[in-house]
């Protein structure tokens, strides 16, 4: 593939910026609309459920035209449509449904940023390609975060401007260093295989979710048909039973907070602390991954994460005017603890997984994790809404250990 330049690389920021911005924005649109926690994981639910054959969708399209910069300005045209929608359409229905239609518009730079991730660089080392790829993409969605925690009067409104601004910002980014590259024969044939599965930007455009490369997307795919498929299928479902429990808790801990007296900037502020957590970790990593048993990682970083939802729901139980504070310093933790594990599960799962040859099943894998993101979402709206966030986020934790036994019953085989 042709040299693309490195300047593409910096549309990501203001793409995860506002990704994350709408993530926060969404609940709190819902609740200043008189709407409730079960209509939020609606919203996330119909979110995560486009996003699956709107990922196939994109992925055939761009190997049909073999074009990458449209695809990009799909997503930052079309999202200055969302934002209008949101501006102007004030109900709760609007909103559930202006959500999904930012997932279909979300994934369409999604094969195009797999396609200049694959030409940047041959044969990274795997768990410094993910740090620095995470490391940019939250320092966008740090920005997304900031921007809500320092806007005071009509936030929501307030709020939409600036998400405007910087999708203003990554139009004018992709209009200068995104370009169409020459591509031969037998990469794009690679490539028309990746981009039928698992769209890497969908790591960034909504909750976090497992930073994957193109090398690992084929790795996965191929351990479907080894020997060694149970021991890599108990991984991926590990994995899977994160990312539920990871959405069950998610999609009510915004409500949540609003509910016991949080304001809208500080639940802002509060998921911007927690992408400092995961900033830390990766900085961490990028001098320090040598040497670290990642299957001890692994099980610290999924126990921990449970500690951090228990300590989360204190307030719960025992009445205390340190919400805000007490949940500022947990979700930094969970930071602390989510890039741990992503970092951890991501190279785990490439290292033992046979690269023979190229994937033809990795829809499965997709499925998987869409499913996953499904049923954490609308399980979160249902428990939350007719037993309580302490059942929600029980739950949460219980799954989380979940995965963690699951995790241990692999680990065996896997080491060897």
């Amino acid at each position: 593939m042709g040299n693309l330049g490195r300047g593409w690389i910096s549309v990501i920021i203001p793409l995860s910026a506002i990704g994350s911005g709408f993530s926060v924005l969404i609940p709190i649109y819902i609740l200043s609309l008189n709407g409730n926690v079960f209509d939020i994981s609606i919203a996330t639910t119909f979110y995560a459920f486009v996003g699956i054959p709107a990922s196939l969708l994109w992925g055939e399209l761009i190997n049909k035209t073999e074009k990458i910069k449209r695809f990009v300005l799909v997503t930052s045209i079309g999202t200055f449509a969302i934002l209008l929608l949101l501006y102007v359409y004030k109900t709760v229905l609007s909103t559930e449904i202006i959500y999904g239609i930012f997932a279909l518009v979300a994934t369409a730079a999604s094969p195009a940023i797999d396609i200049l991730l694959m030409g940047r660089k041959r044969n990274p080392s795997l768990p410094r390609f993910l740090s620095i790829f995470s490391l940019l993409s939250i320092s966008g969605t740090l920005i997304g975060y900031l921007g809500g925690a320092f806007l005071d009067g009509d936030l929501i409104k307030m709020y939409i401007i600036f998400l405007a601004g910087l999708n203003a910002i990554a139009l004018l980014l992709t209009f200068i260093f995104v370009k169409d590259p020459y591509i031969k024969t037998k990469e794009m044939k690679a490539i028309k295989e990746v981009n039928k599965s698992f769209p890497l930007l969908n790591s960034i455009s909504r909750l976090p979710s497992l930073l994957t490369g193109y090398r690992l997307i084929r790795a996965i795919s191929a351990s479907f048909r080894s020997k060694r498929s149970r021991d890599i299928s108990l991984l991926i479902t590990s994995i899977s039973l994160f990312n539920l429990g990871m959405y069950l808790f998610n999609t009510s801990y915004v409500p949540y907070l609003s509910k016991y007296g949080v304001s809208f900037g500080s639940i802002f502020l509060i998921n911007a602390v927690n992408s400092v957590g995961q900033m830390l970790i990766y900085g961490v990593f990028l001098v320090a991954i040598s040497g670290i048993d990642l299957f001890v990682l692994y099980r610290f970083s999924t126990f921990f994460r449970s500690v951090s939802y228990v300590v989360a729901i204190v307030p719960i139980f025992v009445f205390t005017s340190d919400l805000l504070q007490i949940n500022i310093v947990v979700y930094m933790l969970a930071g602390f603890a989510y890039a741990m594990w992503n970092v951890a599960s991501s190279v785990i799962l490439y290292n033992r997984i046979p690269r023979s040859s190229a994937g033809h099943t990795i829809g499965i894998w997709l499925a998987i994790m869409g499913t996953s993101a499904v049923a954490g979402s609308l399980l979160s709206g249902f428990i939350s809404s007719s037993l309580g966030y302490s059942f929600t986020f029980m739950a949460a934790i219980a799954i989380n250990l979940a995965s963690l036994a699951v995790f241990s019953i692999a680990a065996s085989e896997l080491k060897t």
